[in-house]
């Protein structure tokens, strides 16, 4: 939503899941969803399965060989407990009798469930492989979501360059919401209104025991390493 506060970048109003979901649909259908744009104007697009669909990276090369792709990641566990939250908070009613995260992530025996998208999304290292067999480094641009959560500002900045269009964001454009713990934004420089994330952002993560975080550590830490070594960062949930 940052982003898209840029004069110059023009972006799609929903997620399309044109690469993953409906390739099958055409180009022309993929183009009715997008937004018009002009010559030195940026369409963006954000589907977040993107990243996770095995069939993705093949269909935009066969498309656009030469996009640029921004990914956001965090820690795998973090990111897992979310995608969790957001699960049980999705479909009516499911609040009111949630299943536990454990029961989620667990088999009865104690070991961890694969081939779900709670677990399977945090592998890093296996999507990014295969971003990189079909896409080079440099058209990837990597972002640390604690970082876009804490400070904004600085990887805006870089994303600009990255993306080569005129520098456009201000420090001032951006405050912490204290209720919520996350980053409120102008959606112009003259603004002195600021645009603050939905309900569905800043949910509470429930408290993880000892041994609960204990397994996830040691089944994602391999994965977190392998992926900040292919992606040449050190970030600091590298080696959990």
């Amino acid at each position: 939503q940052f982003l898209t506060t840029h004069p110059l970048i023009k972006a799609a109003r929903d997620e399309v899941y044109f690469f993953d979901k409906y390739f099958e649909r055409g180009l022309r259908w993929y183009i009715s969803r997008m937004p018009m744009t002009n010559e030195n104007e940026v369409t963006l697009e954000k589907t977040a399965s993107y990243f996770v669909t095995s069939t993705m990276p093949k269909n935009l090369y066969n498309l656009s060989r030469n996009v640029k792709l921004i990914l956001i990641v965090r820690h795998p566990i973090t990111r897992t407990v979310s995608d969790y939250l957001h699960y049980i908070h999705r479909p009516p009613g499911m609040t009111q009798n949630p299943p536990s995260f454990d029961s989620m992530v667990f088999h009865p025996n104690g070991t961890i469930i694969t081939g779900i998208d709670l677990i399977d999304s945090s592998m890093y290292d296996v999507h990014y492989h295969r971003l990189l067999k079909w896409f080079d480094k440099k058209q990837i641009f990597l972002v640390k979501g604690e970082e876009l959560i804490d400070n904004p500002f600085p990887l805006l900045e870089k994303i600009e360059t990255f993306l080569n269009i005129p520098h456009y964001f201000e420090k001032h454009m951006f405050s912490m919401d204290e209720k919520k713990g996350f980053i409120c934004w102008q959606k112009h420089t003259e603004d002195t209104k600021h645009t603050c994330f939905g309900e569905d952002k800043g949910r509470k993560h429930p408290t993880l025991s000892n041994s609960t975080w204990d397994k996830l550590r040691e089944f994602f830490k391999p994965h977190s390493e392998m992926f900040c070594n292919l992606a040449d960062v050190k970030y600091d949930w590298c080696f959990l």
